[in-house]
């Protein structure tokens, strides 16, 4: 069982890595269709600086939040 998720796990965000853009679609209330992962990452507390930090293409609207930010 625990193969299986771990699997499954890889395989989407393979495909969501492939097609460059986050997990947001229409059937995700997580956010707005119109969402940039920029804006994504705003909304799970990462700032402008921090995300200006990101190399270009890596930032693909999966984060699970700021934990650092969250301690502060």
């Amino acid at each position: 069982m625990e193969k299986n998720v771990k699997k499954a796990v890889r395989d989407s965000y393979a495909r969501i890595a492939k097609r460059q853009g986050s997990c947001c679609d229409s059937t995700s209330s997580c956010c707005n269709k119109t969402d940039t992962v920029q804006d994504i990452s705003k909304k799970i507390g990462y700032s402008e600086k921090e995300l200006g930090s990101i190399p270009e293409g890596s930032n693909l609207g999966l984060g699970c939040g700021n934990p650092i930010a969250l301690l502060l």
